[in-house]
């Protein structure tokens, strides 16, 4: 079993940071940078600063995300280019990555789906939102109250922990994996110091995986247990299936929120704006942040052939990045493409909804009648996702 000390050493892992580098034009103005391309190349553009062609338009955002062509990873990887002692740490990290269900392909793929949906019924969502809510009314303090870490960041954390079945300690890991794996996906191709970072910290979680999680009695841990069992998943597989699962829980979650929650203070809403809102007004809102503000930016995807896309020939083997911050720019707020798009399409988006739907407007009256700070926060440079940050006095 691990103890606290255990979470000591992984946070002298974290403090590894993983330093992420990003190309200057895309880190300070990414709309901007990508309405040039588009206006330069249209709703296809190849942008030669990251060597990624972006897809744009929704049409053609669809059409890539049910295209068998396009490979959801296996990215081809410069590895000439690393120096020989990271070379293994890429390709276990690659290795690590190829099962996560956004990128993995059939038929992995659906067995994981079709399990993990089979856990995720209908009373294990209410539990997850239950628990959710309850995080959401929880007092909070009367002075310096901020939307990411006093309200945003605690709900999203508890419906992950009940989704999960993890302990804090638990969650902390698999926070340090999501956090370090994130920083490597930044940027395309290898990049030996993320990828070592990425390694310590999985290979931390596939201890705790095969001593802990796999023997609880929770749902997911379950689930994901029978198809170690079937050999549908190795020891790798269930810790790449944990890890995605938190990225796909935590992060989107307390985006969404702090999101919705900073417009609506944005925008000087009243108690009396706040309770006038029907719960369909709450889901036209809350689509309408998540089209406008989309947690994930990207969805990578590397072609097999050459495929001509939009007029122009995209060659075998290159990265295609599918653009959901442009993209969702032309979709109506219920067709937005922020959760995915076929075979991909976030196995977790049910989910989400109904835990923004019931915490939203517990949360916004406490923004309303509080009258907390939402000038505060602010959005942090970033490039592949949208990141709050607490401003800095």
């Amino acid at each position: 079993m691990h103890s606290d000390e255990g979470v000591a050493d992984h946070g002298r892992h974290r403090s590894l940071k993983c330093p992420i580098s990003f190309p200057e034009h895309v880190l300070h103005a990414p709309r901007e940078a990508y309405e040039l391309l588009r206006e330069d190349q249209g709703e296809v553009a190849y942008d030669p600063t990251t060597q990624s062609w972006h897809v744009m338009s929704p049409l053609l955002a669809r059409k890539v995300l049910t295209d068998k062509r396009f490979l959801a990873r296996g990215m081809k990887h410069k590895t000439h280019l690393v120096p020989e002692g990271g070379r293994a740490d890429v390709h276990y990290v690659e290795s690590f990555l190829s099962q996560w269900l956004v990128f993995s392909d059939p038929p992995v793929q659906q067995h994981v789906r079709t399990a993990l949906a089979a856990a995720m019924n209908g009373s294990f969502m209410a539990e997850i939102t239950r628990q959710a809510v309850k995080q959401a009314d929880a007092p909070i303090g009367s002075a310096g109250v901020d939307l990411i870490t006093d309200m945003a960041l605690p709900v999203a954390r508890a419906a992950t922990r009940t989704l999960l079945g993890a302990t804090l300690s638990q969650l902390e890991i698999i926070e340090g994996v999501s956090d370090a794996v994130m920083a490597y996906l930044a940027v395309p191709g290898a990049d030996a110091g993320k990828a070592e970072c990425a390694a310590d910290h999985i290979r931390l979680l596939e201890a705790l995986v095969d001593d802990q999680l796999l023997h609880g009695g929770d749902r997911i841990a379950a689930a994901l247990r029978a198809l170690l069992q079937q050999n549908v998943l190795d020891l790798t597989g269930v810790s790449a299936t944990y890890t995605q699962l938190f990225t796909g829980a935590l992060e989107p979650l307390k985006t969404a929120l702090v999101s919705c929650l900073a417009h609506i203070g944005d925008q000087g809403w009243s108690p009396a704006d706040v309770e006038k809102l029907e719960p369909a007004d709450w889901a036209d809102f809350i689509e309408t942040q998540m089209r406008d503000d989309p947690p994930f930016h990207f969805a990578p995807r590397r072609t097999t052939t050459t495929v001509e896309l939009g007029g122009r020939a995209i060659p075998e083997g290159a990265r295609v990045v599918v653009n959901l911050l442009k993209a969702n720019e032309d979709c109506r707020p219920n067709r937005h493409l922020s959760f995915g798009h076929g075979r991909h399409y976030c196995l977790g988006a049910r989910l989400a909804r109904a835990v923004l739907q019931s915490c939203l407007p517990v949360l916004a009256r406490k923004v309303v009648s509080n009258d907390v700070d939402v000038l505060g926060v602010s959005k942090a440079k970033a490039m592949g996702m949208t990141v709050y940050k607490v401003n800095e006095i």
